[in-house]
């Protein structure tokens, strides 16, 4: 079974002697994690589900998980990416098939390539099988750039830019 897991924020540390996680999570996916019953978190390479229990905080954010009773169960789930399934990310805004959820909220965001500087301003962003690809112009051309995360180096959602190190004579295609 091949899941389209999106990475959310991660596990830190353990915070007392029950099993809670300290945890991360990116600004852009907070309301899908609140909304989720269920995370992944890799183990053994492979990525294993994992329901909620309970989940609070402002500023620290705090997340137990069910069948986690105890410090030393956690300590082994600490320092990993947390991941949704695509499918149980919500639907912000209404967006429609021609704006993928999951990037739709950077529509408006300024691509920064860190060697060319920058690209342009992402217009659409096109849901294809295999990845998701910004619509930007440039020079005068419409391009379209990967939306991958080895592409992206960081999002900063105030700047509403997207930083990336897109590949050699990708923008000339």
């Amino acid at each position: 079974m091949n899941l389209a897991l999106i990475p959310i924020g991660r596990t830190n540390k353990t915070h007392g002697v029950d099993g809670t996680l300290r945890i991360t999570i990116e600004d852009a996916f907070f309301e899908d994690f609140v909304a989720a019953e269920v995370v992944f978190l890799e183990e053994g390479g492979h990525p294993v589900p994992f329901f909620i229990d309970d989940r609070w905080g402002s500023g620290d954010l705090f997340l137990k998980l069910e069948e986690i009773d105890s410090k030393e169960a956690a300590r082994p789930l600490t320092d990993k990416v947390m991941y949704l399934r695509r499918e149980d990310m919500q639907h912000p805004g209404g967006t429609t098939e021609e704006e993928p959820h999951i990037f739709a909220k950077w529509i408006g965001y300024t691509i920064i390539d860190q060697t060319a500087g920058p690209v342009g301003v992402i217009g659409s962003v096109e849901e294809l099988p295999e990845q998701f690809l910004a619509v930007v112009e440039y020079q005068g051309t419409e391009v379209m750039i990967p939306l991958h995360e080895q592409l992206i180096s960081r999002v900063d959602h105030k700047k509403k830019e997207v930083v990336m190190d897109l590949p050699e004579g990708l923008l000339e295609l």
